[in-house]
């Protein structure tokens, strides 16, 4: 900011500030506000405290996480992995109860990319196959998981019982 106050004119990520809107009171302190047009064209009004924390109107934010999520989003392999972190951290799931509640963990980095998910299990060899823990007593780790048949899973399935002794 110059020394006189007025940003007008200087850029900040994607938002080149066009000119001063108005003031606002709050409490003691007083607030200048900033119209900005982001390169994308949407026009914003922000507070001058707000430059350290924004750099663009959303747009930035939304081109990001669809590159997260690239084109691998539409994979069975991506739905397998988002399907095994919700039954593990959302209360509200239906599957909880025998996976979260359980205290069945992810190792974080693998919680955190689904690249590394990818390269801990691999593709998925073919069509009938889906996600499972060889021992289902163990957390989701590379050397307890693997594709698997509907067949085997309900074959290497754990008796309501028998989770519920170790919880």
């Amino acid at each position: 900011m110059r020394a006189d106050g007025d940003i007008a004119g200087r850029r900040y990520g994607r938002l080149p500030v066009i000119n001063f809107s108005h003031a606002e009171r709050q409490g003691d302190d007083r607030h200048h506000r900033w119209r900005c047009r982001c390169d994308c064209g949407v026009e914003k009004i922000l507070k001058t405290s707000r430059f350290t924390r924004v750099r663009s109107c959303g747009s930035l934010r939304n081109e990001t996480s669809s590159k997260r999520a690239h084109a691998l989003s539409a994979t069975p392999e991506y739905r397998a992995w988002r399907a095994m972190l919700a039954r593990r951290h959302e209360p509200s799931h239906p599957k909880y109860q025998t996976y979260g509640a359980r205290g069945i963990t992810v190792r974080d980095r693998r919680r955190a990319s689904f690249e590394v998910f990818l390269s801990d299990v691999g593709p998925r060899p073919a069509p009938n196959r889906s996600l499972d823990r060889i021992d289902n007593n163990r957390n989701y780790e590379p050397s307890n998981i693997r594709w698997t048949t509907k067949l085997m899973r309900q074959k290497n399935r754990c008796p309501s019982s028998e989770w519920r002794r170790t919880a």
